[in-house]
């Protein structure tokens, strides 16, 4: 994964991430939180033309994230997943979520593009 990480953080091309599972999405997604590289984490989102973006540009992302209070640590995802059970449930051909298990009724949901590849669903967490 992270020879994967790398060469997507590096091209941010979604064909890189073609055959990967929704789970290992989602961690790439974590480690991209963990190590602060948001530029790679807005790549992960679903950019298909017909789906609705919740921040428009890289830009509206970064800034959202700067203007943010931050979260105390035990709020984060990050923190919640780090000793978390994890399950991969596949809700159908083009939707999944990662249940995580420790936190009743919280979830992160994924979705494919129109290429067939899993990508993180705007406001993954709802």
């Amino acid at each position: 994964m992270n020879h994967v990480y790398k060469e997507f953080s590096i091209r941010k091309e979604d064909e890189i991430l073609r055959g990967l599972s929704p789970a290992e999405v989602f961690q790439l997604y974590l480690f991209a939180e963990e190590v602060e590289d948001y530029f790679t984490q807005y790549a992960l989102f679903n950019h298909d033309p017909e789906v609705e973006k919740t921040f428009k540009t890289l830009n509206d992302y970064l800034h959202a994230i700067n203007e943010s209070p931050s979260l105390a640590e035990e709020q984060t995802l990050l923190y919640k997943v780090k000793n978390a059970s994890l399950e991969e449930v596949i809700i159908n051909d083009s939707s999944a979520y990662i249940s995580i298990l420790k936190e009743e009724g919280l979830g992160f949901g994924l979705s494919k593009n129109s290429d067939g590849i899993w990508k993180v669903n705007w406001m993954p967490t709802q």
